[in-house]
C-alpha cells in the first residue's frame, strides 16, 4: 500500500468524512472527502459490491453520504442504511 493511501485513510479515520455518489446506470462516480480535502475521486462500475470495498477504506470515521438517484430509484440508500444498520 502507497505512503499517499496509507495518509488519506489515516485522514479519513479521524475525521468526518462525506461521500458523494453519482448513480448512473453502467458505472458510478464517486467522491471522498474529508477535512476540506479530496481523498478519491474516481469512477467505478455500477455494482453495490466494488462501491462497498471501496467504501469499507474508509470506515471508522462517522460519514455522510449523498447521492444523485435520477431515474435508478432508492434502492442504493435502502442498500447502504441496511450496511450500516447491521
Amino acid at each position: 500500500m502507497g505512503t499517499a493511501r496509507k495518509k488519506r485513510e489515516h485522514v479519513c479515520s479521524r475525521q468526518k468524512s462525506l461521500r458523494g455518489i453519482d448513480v448512473h446506470k453502467e458505472s458510478w462516480q464517486v467522491t471522498v472527502r474529508s477535512e476540506g480535502e479530496e481523498i478519491f475521486n474516481g469512477r467505478i462500475p455500477g455494482q453495490y459490491p466494488l462501491l462497498k470495498r471501496l467504501l469499507d477504506r474508509y470506515q471508522g470515521s462517522p460519514m455522510k453520504v449523498a447521492y444523485e438517484a435520477g431515474p435508478f430509484g432508492f434502492w442504493l440508500s435502502d442498500k447502504l442504511l441496511e450496511t450500516i444498520l447491521k
